[in-house]
């Protein structure tokens, strides 16, 4: 099988567009050794992956429950069996290529949420949105926190935000989940995430998912 993507990149947006510039610096569009020596397809062939996933990264995932990382996704695409809100899940067949889509919105936020002892962890919000008993309890505080002010035109990051920082360590742990699980010729991790329009907090305009 040959499915490949020679530093198959994407230029983020707003925000996150910091973190990203710094690491296509170290891309090139040569073909690594791996690609180089995977089997080449005279034929076409159909391939079956996952263009759009959000891990806990993605606030308004993480408010419904989930805590799984990038890493956790690529290794779920790849046939891992993992624990998903307290049930175990196992897909029939590994995937050829998977792209995690995780808002490029409140990566920052999601930093602080996620990694014990990260600035802004310990913040009494913070610890709110973590402990969250239930759905309506999240949503409330997203609401509160989050959609209420963006509605009123103010700022829609909480006081645990620590700023461009902490979005550019977000997506350098994506960007090296991505890197490491890349199998060129028979798994193939590609570079995204998603974008939404949404001012004054109506998303009228839905999603774009750039790869």
């Amino acid at each position: 099988m040959l499915l490949l993507r020679s530093s198959f990149l994407c230029t983020m947006l707003c925000s996150t567009s910091l973190a990203f510039g710094a690491l296509a610096q170290t891309a090139t569009d040569a073909p690594t050794a791996a690609e180089a020596a995977a089997p080449q397809n005279p034929l076409k062939e159909a391939y079956f992956g996952e263009t759009h996933i959000h891990t806990g990264v993605s606030m308004d995932a993480f408010i419904a429950g989930n805590r799984l990382t990038p890493d956790d996704a690529y290794r779920f695409g790849k046939g891992e069996e993992m624990m998903v809100n307290g049930s175990l899940h196992k897909i029939k067949r590994p995937l050829d290529f998977v792209a995690v889509t995780d808002h490029a919105e409140f990566m920052g936020e999601a930093f602080s949420l996620m990694n014990e002892g990260a600035p802004g962890y310990d913040d009494p919000v913070a610890k709110s949105f973590r402990e969250a008993n239930d759905l309506k309890t999240a949503l409330g505080l997203y609401g509160k926190y989050v959609l209420a002010p963006l509605a009123g035109g103010g700022s829609p990051h909480p006081d645990f935000f620590q700023g461009a920082e902490a979005i550019k360590s977000t997506w350098k742990k994506n960007y090296e989940a991505t890197e490491t699980h890349y199998e060129p010729g028979k798994f193939t991790t590609i570079h995204a995430y998603e974008w939404t329009s949404a001012p004054g907090g109506a998303n009228r305009h839905c999603c774009r998912s750039p790869v």
